[in-house]
């Protein structure tokens, strides 16, 4: 072997060793948790004050109620005493065991709301830690869409617990995370939005007709979950609908986030004002709650930072300096 052939040799080697030791390093920081405080830190002072006010509103509202339907202003209580009365529908029944379960689950939320406004923040400013909240946050407001009866939540959170560290991979390890995003011309946005607004309609009209299926396998009690009640309490159409197109357009932007398409946020716009409507009583008095209305109005404000931050101040901003010329 010649000595310019060893030399070649060796470098692979060398190159080999180093690719392998950059792997180990990055497998080290496994959903980013050792970033977790720089990433917090890295945000800006006024945005790192606001996430901090609206974790504390929501998690008060999340155990504290406006109302005193039940005799109690702890929501928790509420939600336990409300079944056994028959006011709050449930998937489990009308049992003391139901209602202890619907209270528990109930409770959850105030991890899942913290964890989620963190989880939003760090996507806007393409954080690798993003998938440790995003694992915290899928498994605790998974079981709390539980306690409201939102079946399609529960599935479509199972889905980002499963694939969050799929995610994460490719963020940090493959290198989407450094993807160079240039615009693109309006043949490319044209197709690209077409095809993505059929994918969004398939996969929206896929969950509104398997979420009865789903919910009468995993559920019995809850059989006729999404039918409407003679009350007007419960309009399971209502339900059915909203679940279908929230979870729908929740798997397109989840499928973006992972590719880290800065087009992502256009989605959770959608998303975000869905999940306001799936709270806001339009389902039904039931379905009325004024905590998930604050978090998913804190999350609006949260995307509409990452849609100007990630999309439109590029597109925007070159005007304004045009005009100043």
């Amino acid at each position: 072997m010649t000595k310019t052939q060893t030399k070649s040799v060796k470098n692979s080697d060398d190159n080999q060793n180093g690719n392998s030791q950059v792997f180990k390093t990055k497998m080290k920081n496994f959903l980013g948790v050792r970033t977790i405080g720089s990433d917090l830190k890295s945000l800006p002072k006024g945005f790192k004050y606001f996430i901090a006010i609206a974790i504390v509103v929501i998690i008060v509202f999340n155990f504290v109620s406006v109302t005193n339907n039940e005799g109690t202003v702890f929501l928790p209580l509420q939600k336990y005493r409300g079944v056994l009365d028959g006011n709050t529908p449930s998937l489990f029944g009308d049992s003391k065991s139901a209602a202890t379960a619907v209270a528990i689950l109930y409770s959850f939320n105030g991890v899942a709301a913290f964890s989620g406004v963190l989880m939003v923040a760090l996507i806007n400013f393409n954080k690798a830690s993003q998938y440790f909240w995003q694992m915290v946050n899928a498994l605790f407001f998974g079981m709390f869409a539980l306690s409201v009866g939102f079946v399609g939540d529960l599935l479509m959170n199972a889905i980002l617990l499963l694939f969050a560290p799929v995610g994460w991979y490719l963020f940090e390890v493959a290198g989407f995370g450094n993807r160079k995003q240039d615009a693109k011309g309006w043949k490319f946005n044209l197709a690209f939005y077409s095809i993505l607004i059929l994918l969004a309609f398939i996969v929206i009209m896929f969950w509104y007709w398997a979420l009865p299926g789903a919910t009468k396998d995993l559920f019995p009690k809850g059989e006729g979950w999404y039918t409407n009640w003679p009350d007007g309490n419960h309009k399971g159409k209502t339900i059915q609908i909203l679940d279908g197109m929230t979870n729908g357009l929740n798997t397109v932007g989840f499928g973006m986030q992972m590719a880290n398409l800065n087009q992502q946020f256009y989605v959770w716009f959608c998303v975000n004002i869905l999940k306001i409507l799936q709270f806001s009583g339009l389902a039904g008095k039931s379905t009325l709650n004024v905590n998930m209305l604050i978090e998913f109005g804190v999350w609006f404000a949260l995307s509409l930072t990452g849609l100007w931050n990630r999309n439109l101040k590029k597109v925007i901003m070159p005007l304004f300096d045009k005009k100043t010329k």
